[in-house]
């Protein structure tokens, strides 16, 4: 079970990775060659030690990924190999961040942020980012 995949990997942080799959609606806007994503112990590590006052849990990748599957999302913003997701799940609003390899045959999620005022985070977005959707 993906909730439980996801819990397990958060906790332990060793060198491994989970993956799910996206809708292909999303990986098509990213034009990744798959929709198959990835979360590594790496990026949690790294992404826990740059937000360590935002309190992201497990929950909160997993929320991110349950959007991800159903493919609902407010806005996409591209810059350069990160794609810049918006979007909600249990009352919930995300920013996440995908990347994908130069190849485009694997995709991870690196960050996933809370965020409170989903007008205000386009705007800051739309500023340095190009929106796609």
């Amino acid at each position: 079970m993906l909730k439980d995949d996801i819990k397990e990997l958060f906790n332990n942080l060793n060198n491994d990775r989970i993956g799910f799959t996206i809708s292909q609606n999303i990986a098509k806007l990213i034009e990744a060659k798959t929709n198959n994503i990835f979360i590594s112990a790496y990026d949690i590590k790294n992404h826990q030690a740059k937000n360590i006052k935002r309190g992201i849990g497990y929950i909160d990748y997993y929320n991110a990924a349950q959007a991800l599957i159903s493919g609902e999302f407010f806005a996409v913003f591209k810059d350069g190999e990160y794609h810049t997701i918006l979007l909600s799940e249990h009352e919930n609003i995300y920013r996440i961040v995908l990347k994908a390899t130069k190849n485009k045959k694997e995709i991870f999620m690196p960050s996933v942020v809370k965020i409170t005022d989903l007008e205000n985070e386009i705007q800051k977005l739309a500023r340095n980012k190009k929106q796609i959707k």
